[in-house]
């Protein structure tokens, strides 16, 4: 289940059979280098980042907006979430946002990419680093918001949405 970047000249065509009778054709290479490569690289290159490092703190629920990858093919949001209170709390990536221009966008789950995952329930004292993707943003794009919640255990701790303003050039 790895990807791989072959090098090598393509020197003639293969053609068989399935294992069900269908016929199958092709090509036949000669390599000179395999790789293996990581999800971003074999399938969505990254076109530009844009270095954030914002952090939002309620009451030591805190959220830092890492980074964003632009590619071709989606928006990749990098995510640490620390919890510095005594008690559980909650993150929800599933609800969060990206909002472009007049634009909402819902996270796309891509789960054979094998990107790290934020937690949603994590303990005391403990963090959680993630990738939200999103779908893709158009290259031209100055500024966009990211939207996210999340709750505490401790009822009495009134949590907002962490909402992050970015400017991308």
């Amino acid at each position: 289940e790895d990807y791989i970047t072959v090098k090598g000249i393509v020197r003639d065509q293969f053609d068989g059979e399935n294992l069900v009778g269908g016929s199958i054709a092709a090509p036949m290479i000669e390599a000179n280098s395999v790789e293996v490569v990581d999800y971003i690289t074999a399938v969505s290159p990254t076109i530009e980042t844009v270095e954030v490092g914002q952090e939002i703190d309620q009451q030591g629920y805190l959220v830092t907006l890492q980074k964003i990858e632009l590619a071709e093919n989606q928006t990749r949001v990098y995510v640490k979430v620390s919890n510095n209170t005594n008690d559980s709390i909650s993150y929800f990536a599933h609800s969060t946002k990206l909002i472009v221009d007049n634009q909402q966008l819902e996270p796309e789950f891509n789960y054979e990419s094998g990107l790290p995952e934020v937690q949603s329930d994590i303990l005391a004292d403990v963090e959680s680093e993630g990738v939200i993707t999103f779908p893709a943003i158009d290259q031209e794009t100055t500024s966009l918001k990211f939207h996210s919640e999340g709750y505490s255990d401790n009822w009495e701790l009134e949590i907002e949405p962490f909402v992050f303003d970015v400017e991308i050039k």
